[in-house]
């Protein structure tokens, strides 16, 4: 059936039901001439109660029994004092009901509806008491108007009832063929507007509804494709924009975080979350107008900034105290339709290439300076020894100086080397179980000779069946640089003590000695390549200043760690901490950025 159809019954049942509203005119008449007898009745009974001498509520109630009338008092702020039928507590204001506005403009009204309280409908005459400060309002149920009751109830009120139950199966067939599709199509819109687009509809009529039908399955499923086409391309961006070591923050036009990576939270060290003002992160004042050029005109730039919590330049190496970082800042406009629709920044971390570059240039000009002064004094003493008769005495002398600047020239190539073998990456020495007490006793071995000459003891304190993990060769190494180290910087007639303690995990070597000690400001500084607190007493000594770099690096190569705690002219004492079995070793190459680290 044509859906123009449907609407032609429609309206044919929009016919009869004109017919109930003529039949419910015809009741409205009779009514209305009800009413108005009531009206007259209801008025007669407010006009007397407004006549008595008082108001007694006893009365009132009695009054209200014996004419069936609905008797309410209400004062004229439309508070209900009394109501013969319901507790006036639970009664709201009367203020603005239709019956009290007339009678407060004509000192009578009327009004005819639904009763709140009693939920019946109900026929309302107020008066304003002439007497009293109070509208006396009466009363009364339609349903208690006989004669209209009886008329209908027994003749006009079956024949509508039939009718409307005749229209009711009419329309709720009617109703049901159309609307049962329609209700299909809300829900599965409704499905669709969540998202869940992989249900379909099966409607096969009305054809028009059917057409619908069939033009939101196809609808649907075109969707599909497009929504997983976006979620793929959405998370194959995610996932590029997450991956990348560059830090990267879109701003729009107020200069508020839209979107950034984790790398950029990385970088800056901080919590970043959505609609944050860039100002709150990054502070700077030129970053802030190249920003503004960007937005304004279209241009791209590129700062480099010193940064630490939000300090930039000057002030970030004051709070950072060394934790300052470098980075480099990439500003680019995001332009759409000759609109600069936002900005993007990308952050690179530069703080590591600029510490190596500094790492670089400070090794060179040491390397430089410290073969520089060696190779001048064989140079010179060569140049005398070719150009001079000398004799034999001072010819040797001149030699012996020749050949302890070559020797201090070996020692510094040979620490060198030692140092880039440690460094490199997939360094891995042979590790193995050994006595400590072998490895100390060979050191003292070794180092005496050095101590005897100063009139030095040295003293060990150790638990003679402690294991150490460790390359035998290396931690004796380090362990000699360090004692070494201790003999050189100790006065004549001293004492150098190495003291073995352990651990749930670790085993501690500490060598102590009561020499010069090391001023404060240089204990941060003694682990670096040829960084020397004394630099006279330690090329007088022989030393090449990489000591205790080489300590440091052999220290990490067993997962281990070295520390100093030193006051001048009290001594010094270094603490290294190494593990006890290789379970708790990390490869070097986890450990391979520390060693570059001063």
């Amino acid at each position: 059936m044509k859906f123009k159809k449907q609407v032609a019954l429609l309206l044919f049942s929009s016919i009869l039901l004109i017919l109930f509203a003529s039949l419910f005119t015809a009741r409205s008449v009779f009514t209305s001439i009800i009413t108005n007898q009531e009206k007259d009745n209801l008025e007669k009974a407010a006009l007397y109660l407004d006549s008595s001498q008082s108001l007694d509520y006893n009365n009132l109630l009695t009054f209200s029994q014996i004419n069936q009338f609905r008797v309410t008092v209400i004062n004229l702020d439309g508070e209900v004092v009394f109501d013969s039928e319901k507790d006036i507590n639970l009664m709201d204001n009367h203020f603005y009901r239709e019956e009290i506005k007339a009678a407060k403009i004509d000192n009578i009204g009327f009004s005819y509806r639904n009763s709140k309280t009693t939920k019946v409908e109900t026929l309302y005459c107020a008066i304003k008491s002439n007497n009293k400060d109070l509208y006396i309002r009466v009363a009364a149920p339609i349903s208690n108007f006989s004669f209209l009751n009886s008329t209908f109830i027994s003749k006009i009120i079956p024949i509508i009832l039939i009718i409307i139950l005749l229209l009711s199966i009419a329309l709720f067939f009617i109703l049901r063929y159309l609307f049962i599709p329609i209700e299909s199509l809300v829900e599965v819109s409704k499905g669709y507007a969540k998202g869940e687009l992989d249900v379909r509809t099966q409607i096969t009529s009305p054809s028009e509804i059917k057409d619908l039908s069939e033009t939101m399955n196809s609808m649907a499923q075109e969707l599909q494709k497009i929504i997983k086409n976006l979620e793929r391309e959405k998370n194959e961006y995610a996932l590029v924009l997450q991956t990348l070591q560059e830090g990267v923050i879109f701003l729009n036009n107020k200069k508020e975080i839209v979107l950034c990576n984790k790398a950029t939270v990385s970088i800056l060290g901080k919590a970043i979350k959505k609609n944050m003002v860039l100002r709150d992160i990054i502070s700077d004042i030129d970053l802030n107008n190249q920003i503004n050029d960007a937005l304004n005109n279209f241009e791209k730039s590129e700062i480099e900034l010193c940064f630490y919590d939000n300090y930039t330049a000057e002030m970030a190496h004051i709070y950072g105290k060394g934790k300052e970082k470098n980075l480099k800042i990439r500003i680019t406009a995001m332009i759409q339709n000759d609109n600069c629709e936002g900005i993007l920044l990308t952050i690179n971390d530069t703080t590591e290439v600029h510490r190596l570059e500094n790492i670089r240039k400070d090794f060179v000009s040491n390397v430089s300076h410290e073969l520089k002064t060696p190779l001048t004094s064989i140079g010179g003493f060569t140049e005398l020894l070719l150009n001079n008769d000398l004799d034999k005495e001072k010819a040797i002398e001149f030699y012996q100086d020749i050949y302890l600047n070559y020797k201090n020239m070996k020692a510094i190539i040979e620490d060198l080397l030692l140092l880039s073998s440690l460094e490199k990456e997939k360094s891995k020495p042979i590790m193995q179980e050994i006595p400590i007490v072998s490895i100390i006793d060979s050191v003292i071995k070794t180092t005496k000779p050095l101590a005897d000459k100063k009139n030095i003891i040295i003293k060990k304190n150790i638990i003679n069946d402690l294991m150490v993990y460790c390359n035998e060769g290396l931690l004796k190494q380090a362990i000699i640089n360090l004692v070494v180290n201790a003999i050189n910087y100790s006065p004549d007639n001293s004492k150098v003590e190495i003291k073995i303690s352990e651990k749930k995990y670790e085993i501690i070597i500490k060598i102590k000695d009561y020499g010069i000690g090391i001023p404060e400001s240089d204990i941060n500084r003694i682990f670096e390549r040829f960084y020397r607190v004394d630099k006279n007493r330690s090329r007088d000594s022989g030393g090449t200043g990489l000591g205790l770099s080489i300590v440091k690096h052999i220290a990490l190569l067993h997962s281990g760690s070295i520390e100093v705690k030193s006051k001048e002219n009290k001594g010094s004492t270094f603490i290294l901490t190494l593990s006890k079995t290789h379970n708790v070793l990390t490869s070097l190459y986890k450990k391979s950025d520390l060693m570059y680290k001063a």
